[in-house]
């Protein structure tokens, strides 16, 4: 691959990644990824992993926020209903 070749398939895949769908993007990079030099096909995965890594640390910490927000609602409801207990 040539590095105008190179240019332009990053320059699309920017593209793609701000205007296409996830799809979009999984496809054209399957389709050139076997043509990529080596390097460039490291930091394509090196970069999905880093991504998915990412993704996988702030989906844990959304559900650990959803634990602690229904751990104080839980909290909450037993101090109303004691409240309500003693008037």
């Amino acid at each position: 691959m040539t590095k105008e070749e190179l240019d332009a398939f990053r320059e699309k895949l920017v593209e793609l990644t701000e205007n296409g769908s996830e799809g979009e993007v999984r496809e054209y990079v399957e389709h050139y990824y076997p043509r990529l030099p080596e390097e460039e096909r490291r930091a394509l995965l090196f970069n999905t992993l880093f991504d998915a890594i990412r993704e996988e640390h702030a989906i844990s910490e959304i559900q650990e926020k959803g634990l602690e927000a229904a751990d104080s609602l839980e909290q909450l409801k037993r101090k109303i209903e004691r409240e309500k207990l003693t008037e």
